[in-house]
């Protein structure tokens, strides 16, 4: 929030121009990326980027489509039906959306008070769990995703409704869930690690990685599993652990100029250190993955540096 303040406040000076940076609210790890993002745009690119919270991508990601804002972060699954026009597009495709890079892995999984007789993710089957989350809409996917890792489904749960995710996590520090799903990493997992302290804390639950899970979890959105290692940094995991990761990707449309694509995805691909002095989660931007092929197109000033660096078979 302090990197975004000094984006908007920062002193008038010749910048080549301005764009607006579409994002999630503050305190999640989009508006956190999209502000590291806007710094380096700022710093190294003499690009103004003002950063725009919105509640979710669904918002802001017509708005890139008609060029009202210029970029924005948007996960796989997100990306995927905005382009083909289905879940909250349908009937709506937003068909001058371009991809520019893979930006990092959002890790995702659910948790569990640390004294929970749950021990597998198969074993919450008939808990109290958030539901709803009608600020997030594209949120029950991602549950649902990690839930069909083992053959479970937000079905199989007892309904809890929250506006979001954050709220939904807030309600297992208090006692109104007993499962509640989250990206690791961010501050509200500290918080209500603390609530459940007579409990031992959080713990998250591994996802299932049978060769069915991990295809039915696909089929829900484009993720993988990732297996995460126990850090002082990433509270509730005890041991290592497999989570659902996705790719976040930052995007932008197709009348922003060739030429600002280029200069972004170039300096995004050269600047991995910057960016993770600002935000520690760019310590999972692989530079070489930057590109992975999708249903949305990427854009064509991004695929012209993709091409310069040595990418072969480009979409």
């Amino acid at each position: 929030a302090a990197v975004a303040a000094a984006l908007m406040l920062a002193p008038s000076q010749l910048w080549a121009q301005t764009v607006g940076i579409g994002t999630n609210p503050q305190g999640t790890i989009f508006y956190n990326a999209a502000a590291a993002v806007g710094k380096l745009m700022n710093d190294d690119m003499k690009v103004k980027a003002r950063i725009q919270a919105y509640s979710g991508s669904t918002t802001f990601s017509p708005l890139i489509d008609k060029n009202e804002v210029q970029f924005g972060l948007i996960n796989a699954g997100d990306a995927d039906n905005a382009w083909r026009g289905v879940g909250d597009y349908e009937g709506h495709p937003l068909k001058h959306l371009r991809l520019l890079a893979v930006l990092f892995p959002l890790r995702q999984s659910c948790a569990v008070p640390a004294d929970s007789k749950a021990k597998t993710l198969a074993d919450i089957k008939g808990l109290r769990m958030p539901s709803n989350f009608i600020a997030m809409k594209n949120y029950p996917r991602v549950v649902n995703a990690i839930l069909a890792s083992v053959g479970l489904s937000d079905k199989d749960m007892k309904s809890y409704p929250v506006a979001n995710a954050f709220q939904g996590f807030d309600a297992l520090g208090t006692g109104k869930v007993d499962v509640a799903c989250i990206g690791i990493g961010l501050p509200a997992i500290r918080k209500v690690n603390l609530q459940l302290k007579d409990h031992g804390g959080v713990r998250f639950l591994p996802i299932g990685t049978s060769p069915e899970g991990v295809a039915a979890m696909k089929k829900v959105l484009p993720s993988r599993p990732i297996l995460v290692k126990p850090n002082p940094g990433l509270v509730g995991i005890k041991e290592p652990t497999w989570f659902m990761a996705n790719n976040i990707f930052i995007a932008t449309n197709d009348k922003v100029s060739d030429d600002l694509a280029y200069r972004l995805v170039k300096t995004i691909h050269q600047n991995k250190e910057k960016l993770v002095k600002i935000m520690p989660q760019f310590r999972l931007l692989n530079p070489d993955e930057m590109y992975q092929e999708h249903t949305m197109p990427y854009q064509a000033g991004a695929l012209r540096y993709y091409k310069e660096i040595g990418e072969k078979e480009l979409k």
